[in-house]
């Protein structure tokens, strides 16, 4: 119940301060979350190994370095509000982040 509470505060908290936009990365899985009101995507991973590949989930364990080219797509895409140019998946499904 207490977990039901805090996400609808943190919903809430969305709406209020970002008009409902959140961008998160999941440490564990290196997955991004953009969310949007009632509606999200996963985009790619700003962590990549020496050789540029992603890895999800962390399933090679190999060092991840922060992608300055993937973050400054990510802060371009959000900061001219053009999120929906960087992805075409929204879905309104229950996520699993």
């Amino acid at each position: 119940m207490l977990f039901i509470h805090q996400t609808i505060g943190i919903f809430q908290h969305f709406i209020a301060c970002n008009d409902g936009l959140h961008i998160s990365i999941n440490i564990n899985s290196t997955k991004t979350l953009i969310q949007r009101k009632q509606r999200y995507t996963y985009w790619a991973s700003l962590y990549l190994d020496k050789h540029g590949e992603e890895d999800i989930n962390l399933r090679r364990g190999r060092i991840l370095y922060l992608n300055e080219n993937r973050l400054k797509l990510l802060y371009s895409a959000w900061i001219s509000t053009n999120l929906d140019q960087l992805t075409n998946r929204w879905s309104t499904d229950q996520f699993d982040f």
